[in-house]
């Protein structure tokens, strides 16, 4: 069975994510992680991921103005056609895998047009990477939605996502090796995340 994961390198957890279903999936399919720019965009991805990490990092006025947008799906559908189109163009390019698996939530978005456009019945998996899913992470064409926590599952049963649809099944993360502590007294973990993965 071929299976192609779509994700991206805003921050590292999309990759992360992909790359631990790819583990859990190799022995017996024949699985392939796709970017999403580097593949739409080859001369032109490394601009993308750089002006993103600028915007990040700085939360300059460019962030402010994106996070004005960021969620609203009315405001933000319209200036993402060109993207679309390109993926579109891409995906037409190539022979269709037996499953799409999302990690990055433009990649489940434009998916599940695709499947919609094209009329496909191929199953689309979309691994929820965020905490909280906003309204891209969401599509009427999506069969299966991974999600990290029952927090997340109940944030997308409050969208209108069936139920039987979501397996909460966490992130993944290395699943190499034992860590042995080297040290007594309590054991104090910070876990930190956001737009940097």
């Amino acid at each position: 069975m071929k299976i192609n994961i779509y994700t991206c390198h805003f921050g590292n957890g999309h990759y992360k994510a992909a790359d631990f279903i790819k583990e859990q999936l190799d022995a017996d399919h024949e699985t392939k992680i796709i970017d999403l720019y580097e593949e739409i965009f080859p001369n032109m991805h490394e601009w993308v991921y750089y002006f993103y990490r600028d915007l990040m990092q700085k939360q300059n006025l460019w962030y402010h103005l994106f996070l004005k947008v960021d969620g609203v799906k009315d405001k933000v559908i319209p200036q993402l056609t060109f993207l679309k189109n390109r993926f579109f163009d891409y995906l037409d390019s190539r022979p269709n895998p037996d499953i799409f698996i999302a990690t990055y939530s433009l990649s489940a978005y434009f998916l599940g047009l695709y499947k919609q456009e094209r009329e496909l019945t191929t199953p689309l998996i979309t691994c929820v990477t965020d905490f909280m899913a906003h309204e891209f992470w969401m599509n009427d064409y999506t069969d299966l939605y991974l999600v990290a926590s029952p927090f997340t599952k109940a944030h997308l049963l409050q969208g209108e996502v069936q139920e039987e649809q979501i397996l909460v099944y966490g992130l993944g993360g290395q699943s190499k090796g034992n860590i042995e502590r080297s040290f007594e007294g309590p054991l104090k973990i910070l876990v930190t995340g956001g737009g940097l993965g």
